[in-house]
């Protein structure tokens, strides 16, 4: 780099900002000049770069001011007198041209430097040499000219079209950034997708196709998505969830994860199109709450539109354009949403949550299953009552409580006590649905204390299973075992007992139980007339 002001005064010396004469086949690559140059001989030769040379100038620049007393001297921006070739190489001017005069603004806006990064090559063939320019850099806005060693700069493309079909570039700009601009996505038909490209246009490559509730499982959206393949092939790509309570969750698309977790993805297919479906649950009392949605790829640099929805909108929307006359599936469809936003209601009733804004508002429950009186009948039904069949000496295993757990799914708990001289192991225990065992990933055992206790948590009780009494059984020996035999109404049923009376806010509790059990009807309703149809 030349920085000096510089006058020679020799008739035919040669002069320049970096070399005054290169005449012994060396290269000039990647400098540059600020300072003034002058040459006062008859036949001086004086350039911004170089004086006089026979070998290759390349990637340099100079916004000095050059000048020659004598018009029979040879002056140039770059070199008075070259047999080699100058390239890539550029100069300060008030006006751009192709010889490589640019602007001050050219400069200061990172042009200059771009052009000067990409390097050049000089000769054809074998005899061809490439000069590297990466060296080259210019934090823009603070750098007014091209440094060694700087920011690097990138050349960025305007094009009027979307990014998936963008055309020809109708500006550039140069920044420390990367990054082109493109026109938006045209969607005239209002289909998720580019018009011209047929790209999905969320900012991911996904679209929502559509909600649906889970009726008769645990309650919660189902969120319909077509994903482009790009989506479907990244592992980390999933779904968060941010729920009502402020928590998150995440359910990958495809993968196992560090955290040992896996894809719990549905898809269906319809009409030839996959439709990838994440599943969203949250608690009865949460129905009114949003639940917020979106898609997160590529280690979570690329995210999607933002969704957000709650059960009751959907709900409603399902009971104002469902017919309940003249089809027993239409009519159980109806009634079981009334029956969730009920259990819904007095839920929020009982836990004091948004209750200025309950599931349950404006419904007409006219339906004998919601009846009171028979519900309240049916729940005080003795075969309801739990049930301890003992089959081993009872000082070794005591089953000490049971009770149902609300949360974003229904759980039956039991808590058992073992004698401290009983050796717990994981096969001991078994949990029965009629002649059917239940499968070990649906609960959990737990020890809750320092001393032989163990909880037995039974997860997701469906809503049509919530009248279904389950046996936990414990078995100590071949010839030893204690049952439990309890269920959701084993639970209401106790609610609804005088031995409860006393209890903070039993009313409210068995307003639950109450609504709990109508859902349980209705979800029972419609899966017969589901399966029917």
């Amino acid at each position: 780099m030349g920085h000096s002001h510089l006058t020679a005064i020799d008739p035919t010396a040669a002069i320049g900002g970096i070399c005054g004469i290169n005449d012994n086949g060396g290269t000039i690559a990647n400098c540059y000049n600020t300072g003034t140059v002058t040459a006062t001989g008859s036949t001086a030769s004086v350039g911004g770069v170089c004086g006089s040379s026979l070998a290759p100038i390349s990637n340099c620049y100079n916004i000095g001011t050059v000048t020659a007393t004598s018009s029979g001297a040879d002056i140039s921006s770059i070199c008075g007198f070259n047999f080699g070739p100058v390239t890539n190489c550029y100069y300060l001017a008030d006006t751009e041209d192709e010889n490589g005069s640019k602007t001050a603004a050219q400069f200061a806006n990172g042009e200059v430097d771009y052009l000067l990064s990409q390097g050049c090559s000089t000769g054809e063939g074998d005899n061809t040499v490439t000069y590297d320019g990466s060296i080259w850099g210019q934090t823009i806005g603070t750098d007014t000219y091209p440094t060694l060693g700087g920011a690097k700069v990138y050349k960025n493309a305007t094009y009027n079209g979307c990014e998936g079909k963008p055309g020809e570039p109708v500006s550039y700009e140069y920044s420390n950034t990367e990054k082109n601009t493109y026109g938006d996505h045209p969607d005239a038909d209002n289909d998720g997708r580019c018009d011209d490209c047929g790209q999905y246009i969320d900012g991911i490559g996904a679209k929502l196709a559509g909600y649906s509730l889970s009726l008769t499982g645990n309650i919660g959206v189902n969120f319909y998505m077509e994903l482009s393949n790009d989506i479907v092939n990244d592992e980390s790509a999933y779904m968060n969830f941010i729920l009502p309570n402020g928590t998150t969750s995440k359910v990958y698309v495809s993968g196992t994860h560090e955290d040992g977790s896996t894809a719990t993805t549905d898809t269906t297919v319809k009409n030839g199109v996959t439709y990838y479906v994440f599943t969203c649950e949250v608690a009865a009392k949460e129905m009114t709450s949003d639940i917020k949605a979106q898609m997160i790829g590529n280690n979570g640099e690329k995210t999607g539109k933002v969704y957000t929805y709650t059960v009751k909108e959907y709900a409603d929307y399902i009971l104002s354009h469902t017919s309940a006359e003249g089809s027993n599936y239409g009519s159980a469809t109806v009634q079981l949403v009334k029956g969730m936003l009920n259990y819904g209601g007095a839920a929020q009733k009982y836990f004091g949550y948004k209750t200025d804004q309950l599931a349950s508002d404006g419904l007409a429950l006219t339906e004998p299953v919601f009846d009171d009186t028979s519900i309240i009948n049916f729940i005080k039904n003795e075969a309801n009552k739990a049930v301890i069949t003992n089959h081993s000496d009872p000082d070794k295993v005591t089953f000490k409580s049971a009770y149902l757990s609300l949360n974003s799914t229904t759980d039956l708990c039991v808590s058992v006590q073992f004698a401290e001289d009983v050796t717990v192991q994981e096969d001991m225990f078994a949990i029965w649905l009629g002649s059917t065992e239940i499968s070990k990933d649906q609960y959990e055992i737990t020890k809750v204390n320092e001393g032989n206790c163990y909880k037995i948590t039974l997860h997701g009780i469906k809503a049509s299973q919530l009248q279904k009494q389950y046996e936990f059984e414990v078995h100590l020996s071949d010839a030893e075992s204690a049952v439990l035999t309890y269920g959701a109404t084993s639970y209401a049923y106790t609610v609804m007992s005088s031995a409860c009376d006393n209890i903070n806010n039993i009313e409210s509790l068995r307003e639950v139980v109450k609504a709990l059990y109508a859902y349980g009807s209705c979800a029972q309703g419609y899966e017969y007339y589901k399966n029917k149809n």
